[in-house]
């Protein structure tokens, strides 16, 4: 967070290995475990916090951006050997930590997707939102973006529980995926995306 100085390269240890956690099936967090290689004796001791948003995990597949997130501190783990040796992290999308965040909405008519985004801001990780789903009205509009409620209607839920509200009212489920959040009903996985945030 807020670094300016030069990039380090270091060496990474066994493959880093991306994964999606199935939680309640409407909100499926992902996670990346890697593992870094430390060349002196506490080197990365540092990457230990109590910000779980202070270092940010960029994963890229054939050098494009595909997945990102911020490493959780207290999943961080050192062998006490003498170096070098890897060092154990995991990064998450964040979505889990919403659980934390009181959802606070204003008074006024608000569609479903700009909720969602809204709730989304609060990972801190600045995504797209892809829909992907037949719930159309006759304008061809999803009925996350058409659908329009007031956004004080889950004050004092968490974010999570918001979110998973949305979703579960339009039979949808969300996940982080080719650096986009993607939104889908569970029956439209044949129908094309479109961007729609």
């Amino acid at each position: 967070q807020n670094y300016t100085g030069e990039a380090v390269q270091k060496k990474l240890g066994v493959a880093p290995v991306l994964s999606v956690e199935d939680g309640d099936g409407r909100i499926q967090g992902s996670s990346l475990a890697f593992s870094i290689q430390s060349d002196t004796e506490g080197e990365l001791r540092g990457l230990y916090t109590t910000n779980n948003k202070e270092f940010k995990a960029l994963l890229h597949r054939n050098g494009v951006l595909y997945w990102q997130g911020y490493l959780l501190p207290e999943l961080y783990s050192e062998n006490y050997i003498n170096p070098p040796y890897d060092v154990a992290v995991t990064a998450t999308d964040q979505l889990a930590t919403l659980k934390d965040v009181a959802y606070a909405g204003e008074d006024a008519q608000t569609s479903l997707l700009d909720i969602i985004k809204n709730i989304l801001s609060h990972t801190q990780i600045n995504l797209q939102c892809k829909v992907h789903m037949n719930l159309n009205d006759s304008n061809g509009i999803s009925v996350l973006r058409g659908s329009y409620i007031s956004a004080a209607t889950y004050n004092g839920q968490s974010c999570y529980d918001a979110l998973n509200a949305i979703l579960l009212s339009c039979n949808c489920t969300i996940m982080q995926m080719g650096n986009q959040w993607l939104i889908t009903s569970f029956t439209d996985y044949s129908y094309s995306y479109d961007l729609e945030g």
